[in-house]
């Protein structure tokens, strides 16, 4: 081969490589000034429309109410007559018939008259986890919700 071919493709290739390399600089995404501050996680795949991270669970003492309960806690806070704030509790006991009502046994002290639309005879004698409004003037658990345990 030539000395002039030689040289040829040694320009050709030198031309080559600082055309890749300028290209490989232009590509790398810049770092912007705040690319170290705190941002929204974001939980995705490539089948999925990107979505927030969701937050945190409540406490389990703290049951988050659902659109129903809430309604239904205001209409049990306006029968029970109380300025206070009506407030969703969870109370695990079992569940009893005294003098034809029925009443939730948390402890051998504790007993509480059960009321609302939930019927309460399907779960008698059994271990259950009551949500429900305290009316502690009248020792009264209005229910939202009962489950067996």
């Amino acid at each position: 081969m030539s000395r002039a071919a030689q040289i040829f493709l040694l320009f050709v290739a030198l031309g080559t490589a600082s055309s890749a390399v300028a290209q490989d600089r232009e590509s790398r995404p810049q770092v912007p000034e705040d690319a170290f501050s705190t941002r929204e996680l974001i939980a995705w795949s490539s089948l999925q429309k990107p979505q927030p991270t969701p937050q945190p669970l409540p406490p389990p003492d703290k049951p988050v109410p659902q659109p129903d309960q809430q309604r239904s806690n205001a209409d049990q806070q306006h029968s029970m007559g109380s300025s206070q704030a009506a407030t969703t509790r969870t109370f695990v006991g079992k569940i009893l018939r005294v003098s034809g009502n029925y009443v939730l046994q948390v402890d051998d002290a504790t007993t509480y008259k059960l009321a609302g639309s939930i019927d309460a005879a399907q779960f008698e004698t059994k271990n259950v986890k009551v949500e429900g409004v305290l009316d502690p003037q009248r020792n009264i658990v209005h229910v939202t919700h009962i489950a067996l345990l």
